[in-house]
């Protein structure tokens, strides 16, 4: 019965414990700030490109969200072993920036240092209009915790351990460069990242939660990185047939 009560206990332990991980990652803010380390150029062509619109149909949720994915117990006489497997997906309510905002900023300060054309806020007068379509963006990592706890007559003890990331984030870009009513460039770019690796730190598990946070908006920003530099190295090349 002892044995049964202590299980029984240890799944409960880990349904409240998916609240728990959520309720202290959330008392972060993460950035989606990069290191534009592109080759600059520094010699515009004589072309313009105003962003029509950046267009997101499927996004990263509004809220960070734990979920619990396995439970696994082994209640022995003397010993008890778990070991609880959760999913975290990342959400908005925990970016330091407004998403599209950041990816259109990025997108200029991008094409200014490595663009052959320029960046108009002309929405009239420019020579080419771009249109940026998110189709699918997904980010999320996993969360484990693990441990022991024995007891005999007159003695007990007991082990816990949690270890998290590193995040993974994927992402379906469209992007389309128009003149007039006519398309210069209609392409689509796929893009997976991983963030960091985590360092499990000995009971400091605020710490950890951070850290794993940081690794999910890593793999964000990375995906947006490629995306915007891919897109702005098309566009390069097409202008240069003109």
């Amino acid at each position: 019965m002892r044995l049964a009560i202590l299980s029984v206990s240890l799944i409960f332990i880990g349904c409240g414990s998916s609240f728990e991980i959520q309720k202290s990652m959330t008392e972060n803010k993460y950035s989606l700030a990069y290191l534009h380390d592109s080759k600059p150029i520094s010699e515009k062509n004589k072309y313009s490109v105003y962003i029509d619109s950046i267009e997101v149909v499927k996004n990263i949720g509004d809220t960070l969200r734990v979920r619990q994915k396995g439970v696994f117990v082994l209640p022995l006489l003397v010993l008890n072993i778990w070991n609880i497997n959760y999913e975290c997906d990342f959400g908005n309510n925990v970016l330091q920036e407004n998403n599209i905002r950041f990816i259109k900023n990025s997108f200029v300060a991008e094409a200014n240092r490595s663009g052959s054309f320029n960046v108009s806020t002309d929405s009239i007068n420019a020579d080419y209009r771009l249109k940026i379509k998110i189709a699918e963006n997904d980010c999320m990592g996993p969360y484990n915790q693990n441990g022991f706890f024995y007891f005999a007559l007159y003695a007990y003890g007991y082990s816990v351990s949690e270890k998290a990331g590193p995040g993974k984030s994927s992402i379906k870009w469209l992007y389309s460069l128009r003149k007039g009513n006519s398309y210069i460039v209609y392409d689509s770019i796929n893009s997976s990242k991983i963030g960091s690796s985590i360092r499990p730190i000995t009971q400091n598990y605020a710490q950890l939660r951070k850290d794993f946070g940081n690794s999910l908006a890593e793999s964000l920003s990375g995906t947006y990185k490629e995306c915007i530099e891919k897109t702005i190295s098309s566009i390069n090349d097409k202008l240069k047939q003109f």
